[in-house]
């Protein structure tokens, strides 16, 4: 069985900060605000403790869980014995503007190590 895709829970707890530390902190001054802010709070914290439910279920039934970071990742179809891997999406850069980019670079480097020596070897 192919594993159920979930969010990592990192994503709850960065919102979680913004929203507590930063945002509540915000519309502090305003009650409309301060009450609607408050409530997404409580929608994030339940959303977590759901999606634990989901994961505890899975555990229960033996369905794996993987954790997603993005939903821009394609499956690899190297090891076809394995569970896929997920990595992020590459540009395809044509041959030509990659020798341009990697020249850009080391002109880049030399560049700023003159300006860091004040132009001298």
């Amino acid at each position: 069985m192919s594993p159920l895709p979930l969010p990592s829970h990192v994503h709850y707890e960065l919102l979680l900060q913004l929203l507590e530390q930063q945002t509540a902190f915000a519309a502090n001054q305003q009650p409309q605000l301060r009450e609607q802010v408050q409530q997404l709070i409580y929608s994030l914290r339940k959303a977590l403790t759901q999606q634990k439910q989901i994961e505890n279920t899975c555990e229960q039934f033996r369905v794996p869980v993987e954790y997603r970071w993005s939903i821009n990742l394609l499956e690899q179809d190297s090891e076809p014995t394995r569970v896929p891997t997920r990595e992020p999406i590459k540009a395809t850069i044509p041959e030509s503007s990659r020798e341009l980019t990697r020249e850009s670079v080391l002109d880049s480097n030399r560049d700023s190590e003159k300006s860091e020596l004040g132009g001298v070897h």
